[in-house]
């Protein structure tokens, strides 16, 4: 049977699941190495790889496992909606990082993101869904994305309504019925254990960092392509 590929091939990951090259740079909150909200993720990483539709996809190494604050610019995304005003398009990648280390630089210490569990899903990703712990703590987020995009001279499509997130996976090719369905099953008991074990999520504070794929995050363009682990 014909493989019926998702938008990720060809993007960011080859057709056998391997990281494709994916430069960019984005303002992250990793997920601590050593903290009970990992811990969680490994468990759920390992039930995961029991799963009959998980062929289908690409896992992301635990080591890149965070919550984007901010979306800055990827280097095969070149269109005016996804790029800074203040740069042209054709901008050397090295002068846009240049760019991004002063703009930063600038800025005062972000404010630590206060979390909570919402949801996880199956789909073209595995997604745990993270939203502000309370109206204050969305404002602050709100407030402090606007500032990000006038600064970076970014706001992307979306902006105002950006929802938070953990990727731990990319779909490669497309689940069939039965493995929607079977994914949904999964999902209903997962969704209630992470609800008690990753009630409030364990961040680091706001960083920005550089890829140059999927798989690794780093505070360089050099780290990044040399895959340094933060």
């Amino acid at each position: 049977m014909r493989q019926r590929y998702t938008r990720h091939v060809g993007e960011k990951f080859h057709e056998d699941g391997k990281a494709r090259g994916f430069a960019g740079s984005s303002i992250i909150c990793l997920v601590p190495g050593n903290s009970d909200s990992m811990r969680t993720l490994l468990r759920l990483r390992d039930e995961i790889d029991s799963q009959p539709w998980r062929p289908r996809f690409a896992m992301l190494p635990p080591s890149s496992y965070h919550m984007t604050l901010f979306d800055l610019v990827c280097d095969q995304v070149r269109t005016p909606e996804h790029w800074t005003s203040a740069l042209p398009l054709d901008t050397p990648l090295a002068e846009v990082d240049a760019f991004m280390d002063q703009r930063w630089s600038d800025l005062p210490p972000a404010p630590m993101p206060a979390m909570r569990f919402s949801s996880l899903s199956v789909g073209d990703y595995v997604t745990i869904h993270l939203v502000p712990e309370n109206s204050q703590a969305e404002l602050q987020l709100r407030t402090y994305r606007d500032l990000l995009a006038e600064v970076f001279g970014i706001r992307n499509p979306g902006h105002d309504t950006y929802a938070f997130h953990i990727t731990l996976a990319y779909a490669v090719t497309r689940l069939t019925h039965r493995e929607l369905k079977q994914a949904k099953i999964a999902s209903e008991a997962w969704n209630g254990a992470l609800a008690r074990q990753m009630e409030a999520p364990e961040l680091l504070p706001p960083r920005l960092t550089y890829f140059a794929d999927m798989t690794h995050f780093a505070p360089s363009r050099e780290q990044a392509r040399r895959n340094v682990i933060l």
